[in-house]
């Protein structure tokens, strides 16, 4: 599903069960409850440029990331993609966003927490019962976000993060978190 700038399913939703129908009402819902029009009129921004092979090839891994800005700055949504992981453990560096207000204190909200894990013991990814937040409960200035940037960890091909940058002046996000596992969904082709 393409949820930046333009919202896209690429199936026939008339042969879609009703198990993959509901997965994508709630992908649907976490669409409407953070992409608005202030977010697309704002500033779009590609932080990791997948064509690119002297930005991502360095790190030992082909990744993407994008970024949309609202005009006033005071929210952001960051999708950053793991399309093919060469080495495994390798360090990742900081994702440095763009666009935002250094002053500005902003809240960090995972919207697809993952429900995948590395056991410590055994160094396996296995399925955690509980998803697990990467960056919830996180603020930091637009200074910290820009010049440091954010932690990442990748544990497979095709992991992703999903998240939004909200200055923490707009309080609460309104009505339901609107998260999704995203590492729940099943192909569809």
């Amino acid at each position: 599903m393409s949820m930046l700038g333009a919202m896209g399913v690429e199936l026939n939703l008339m042969k879609a069960d009703v198990e993959l129908l509901e997965e994508i009402k709630a992908l649907l819902h976490v669409y409407k409850s953070c992409i608005d029009a202030n977010l697309l009129k704002g500033n779009f921004y590609r932080l990791w440029d997948p064509f690119d092979i002297h930005s991502t090839q360095v790190f030992g891994a082909e990744a993407t990331a994008w970024m949309l800005v609202a005009c006033d700055r005071s929210r952001a949504i960051v999708m950053v993609c793991m399309l093919h992981l060469k080495e495994v453990g390798k360090i990742i560096p900081r994702l440095q966003l763009k666009g935002l207000s250094e002053d500005t204190l902003y809240d960090i909200i995972d919207l697809a927490p993952s429900s995948y894990v590395r056991n410590p013991q055994t160094l396996q990814v296995v399925c955690n019962p509980v998803p697990v937040s990467k960056f919830s409960g996180m603020q930091l200035r637009g200074v910290t976000l820009m010049k440091a940037g954010l932690p990442l960890q990748f544990l497979f091909d095709g992991d992703c993060s999903l998240f939004e940058i909200r200055s923490s002046e707009l309080g609460a996000r309104p009505g339901p978190a609107g998260s999704f596992d995203f590492t729940t969904l099943r192909s569809a082709v």
